[in-house]
């Protein structure tokens, strides 16, 4: 987004009494927010624009965030934001949604856990289920076996590019032939044998509302909630897909008894066990491909980042992600 684009749109808000407070704006991989404040009612809102290569993928994720939100809203689910207004202007998709006060988390605690799958059950009210099937499929949502090996097999077919550019050390292209896309290969073999498995017959699979890019670094610390923020990717997904990426997210792995209590309270919602009944060994099943999934993801900001120092931490960043599974036993 060009400052001008910004400025443009900080004009408008402007003629409406909505000024930049003092705070500084937040970037994130695919939005930039901006803390905003009107000048008659002192009420304190988050200006989030939209990032993206084309002008319909800012549309798609403005798009879908509002649909998420405007759900969540009538389910009067209070851990998420609200969102007052949606603008399209000189090519930038925005937002005026509101500003949620509360503190990164770095580390998760039992409560937190629980916390986690009470977002998730309230998401998926068996009361609202005629409403949640209007919802879109979550970015990259799996609602059959074969979603998946068409996902990872496109990350690994990018990833023979990378073995051609530049950005990347010849220690990191070694790395990719010789560990990551063998293993990555050996694990589509071994997860397509399971293909006509009863727990992936279509009839097995019962999709649920997922917010999708899980993790800490899209959750805030309140004084007496947790809250859930940006939902660019959110729809329907298959559970153990939304499950496998809360256990997985290299922002904060979870340890094997906290995947546990995660798993637990997640079984104790009465809506998701009694229609998905295999949900558990579907997420045996994919989580080797989603943790090859991530390590592709962190190797992709290689070709983004602006200095051989950040390139060379996405390297390293990327080979301590994926070894520290060794003692989870994924290969």
């Amino acid at each position: 987004m060009s400052t001008n684009n910004r400025e443009e749109i900080l004009n408008t808000l402007h003629k409406k009494g909505i000024v930049l407070s003092e705070e500084k704006e937040k970037t994130g991989a695919n939005s930039q927010v901006t803390k905003l404040i009107n000048t008659k009612t002192k009420e304190i809102y988050a200006l989030k624009i939209y990032g993206g290569f084309t002008h319909y993928e800012k549309m798609t994720r403005k798009s879908r965030e509002q649909i998420f939100l405007r759900y969540c809203s009538q389910l009067n689910i209070q851990v998420v934001p609200k969102i007052y207004e949606r603008y399209w202007q000189n090519h930038e998709a925005w937002s005026i949604i509101e500003w949620i006060n509360g503190k990164e988390i770095k580390e998760l605690n039992n409560e937190d856990l629980k916390g986690i799958a009470e977002f998730i059950k309230n998401l998926n009210n068996r009361k609202e289920t005629a409403r949640a099937k209007n919802l879109p499929i979550a970015k990259e949502g799996i609602l059959n076996h074969q979603n998946l090996t068409h996902q990872i097999h496109s990350r690994f077919e990018e990833a023979k590019i990378w073995r051609t550019q530049e950005s990347f050390s010849k220690r990191f292209k070694l790395w990719l032939n010789k560990e990551l896309m063998p293993v990555t290969k050996k694990r589509i073999q071994e997860y397509n044998k399971k293909r006509d498995n009863e727990n992936w017959l279509r009839q097995n699979i019962s999709p649920i509302v997922s917010p999708s890019d899980v993790g800490i670094h899209n959750m805030l610390r309140g004084e007496k909630n947790l809250y859930f923020i940006d939902f660019e990717y959110a729809g329907l997904d298959d559970i153990s897909k939304t499950i496998a990426d809360w256990t997985l997210q290299p922002e904060k792995v979870l340890s094997i008894e906290q995947e546990q209590i995660l798993k637990e309270e997640i079984t104790a919602c009465d809506m998701i066990a009694h229609e998905d009944k295999y949900w558990l060994e579907r997420l045996e099943d994919i989580k080797p491909l989603i943790h090859s999934k991530w390590c592709y993801i962190i190797a992709r900001q290689i070709n983004k980042a602006g200095s051989q120092e950040i390139r060379e931490s996405y390297e390293e960043k990327a080979v301590k992600y994926y070894e520290s599974f060794c003692t989870r036993n994924l290969k």
